[in-house]
C-alpha cells in the first residue's frame, strides 16, 4: 500500500503527509514484510512521530546523547522522480523510565514507479530524564 501510494507524492499527496504516515505506521521494528503492524499506540501516545523541526526535537529530547535530526526535505527531479528524507521517533514508557528510538528515512519514488524506502536507526532506547 505505501509503495503504491508513493506514486501520488508531489502530485495529489503532500510529501509531509506521506512522511507522517511512515513515522506513525512504520514504527515497528520489522518493516520489510507485506504487512507492517505499527508499534502499539494508546489514547495519549501515538505509535511514532514525524520530526518536523530539529530545534523542537532537541528541546523535547533533552538528553546529552540525543542524535541530531533534520526536518523533512523533498526533492523532485525533472523526470518526475523524487526523494524524501526525514526523521521519526518512537516514544516508550518503560518500567521506571521513558525512552525514544530515533530513525532517519530516505524514501524514493516517482509517478511511474512505486516508492521504496530505507530506515536507519540513529538511536535506540535513549533514556529521557525524569521530570
Amino acid at each position: 500500500m505505501m509503495a503504491a501510494l508513493g506514486r501520488r507524492v508531489g502530485d495529489e499527496l503532500s510529501p509531509l503527509a506521506y512522511a507522517e504516515l511512515f513515522g506513525e505506521l512504520y514504527s515497528a521494528w520489522k518493516i520489510d514484510g507485506p504487512v507492517v503492524r505499527p508499534f502499539a499506540a494508546t489514547q495519549t501516545v501515538r505509535a511514532g512521530w514525524l520530526v518536523r523541526e530539529a530545534d523542537h526535537f532537541a528541546r523535547v529530547m533533552v538528553v546529552p546523547d540525543a542524535p541530531p535530526v533534520a526536518p523533512p526535505a523533498f526533492e523532485q527531479g525533472t523526470g518526475g522522480e523524487w526523494t524524501l528524507t526525514f526523521s521519526s521517533h518512537n516514544y516508550y514508557l518503560l518500567e521506571v523510565d521513558t525512552a525514544v528510538d530515533v530513525f532517519a528515512w530516505t524514501v524514493t519514488g516517482g509517478l511511474d514507479r512505486p516508492a521504496t524506502w530505507e530506515r536507519t536507526i540513529l538511536a535506540k532506547r535513549v533514556l529521557l530524564p525524569l521530570p
